[in-house]
């Protein structure tokens, strides 16, 4: 994936084991915490940043309550390794389940009631995103992770505001610390969240709507390692208001559509 245009869609599929699997899209790890090999510690070997070169991006995604119990914490996580400045999308295959059951919810009895996501790329890590609370029956499904960087090395990594695509009742403060604490400030905002009764299609039985899969954008912004400026900020999700949710899809340049989700059974 070092050169030239990617493919559209890349796929990762693994079982509910402690593994690793290394493919064409990246390295997935799906374990327990203070027991298993933090696959993204992979994503700060390489520092610097340079705009159409190989970077990685890891995608983490666990109970909400982070260090509340560190060793009895599962995550999943995904390396992948867009080219830099490359308005990339992680699509979460799965993560959405039709069951109203939580125990037949693959992601909701590995993770709890609460799941959340962040993102980390070269030893810098986001706050958390709710993406499922269960109990309030909301879902959080779309966010876009900022990454800053200064002359090639990543200082940082916020969110961008999430609320263009909802009115203002189904807009809340969606922004977590690592003992599943909301927090405020900027870049670290709020998002849309669909009533889980709306992420079912209607009349389709145990069919899922695709705006309720995890999405995660990824876009950076600052200078890279030769000082070129990154422009993927400005493809945002904050700048397509009244633009449709659907339509943001088309114009994301590589995107990776995986399962990091345990199968059941």
């Amino acid at each position: 994936m070092a050169n030239g245009r990617r493919d559209s869609r890349r796929r990762v599929a693994c079982s509910w084991r402690r593994a690793v699997a290394v493919t064409a899209a990246g390295v997935l790890a799906l374990g327990r915490r203070g027991a298993d090999a933090d696959v993204c510690v992979l994503s700060s070997g390489k520092k610097e940043v340079t705009i159409g070169k190989e970077t990685s991006v890891c995608l983490v995604v666990n109970g909400l309550g982070w260090e509340v119990d560190a060793d009895q914490t599962f995550y999943s996580q995904v390396l992948i390794l867009p080219d830099a400045d490359e308005f990339s999308r992680f699509s979460v295959k799965g993560s959405w389940n039709a069951s109203r059951v939580i125990e037949d919810d693959p992601i909701l009895t590995t993770f709890g009631t609460e799941v959340g996501v962040h993102v980390e790329s070269m030893g810098k890590y986001s706050f958390q995103k709710a993406f499922r609370l269960r109990q309030e029956e909301k879902t959080f499904p779309l966010h876009t992770a900022i990454i800053s960087v200064e002359e090639g090395e990543v200082t940082g990594i916020s969110w961008d505001d999430g609320c263009h695509f909802c009115g203002s009742s189904q807009c809340e403060d969606n922004t977590y610390d690592y003992t599943g604490q909301l927090i405020g400030g900027e870049g670290n905002g709020q998002d849309c969240y669909w009533p889980d009764s709306d992420c079912l299609e209607d009349g389709v039985e145990n069919q899922v709507s695709a705006l309720c899969q995890l999405t995660v954008y990824v876009v950076w912004t600052g200078t890279d390692s030769k000082g070129n400026f990154f422009t993927s900020f400005a493809k945002r999700l904050s700048m397509y208001a009244g633009e449709t949710v659907e339509g943001l899809i088309s114009d994301a340049g590589d995107t990776y559509e995986d399962t990091i989700v345990p199968a059941v059974g």
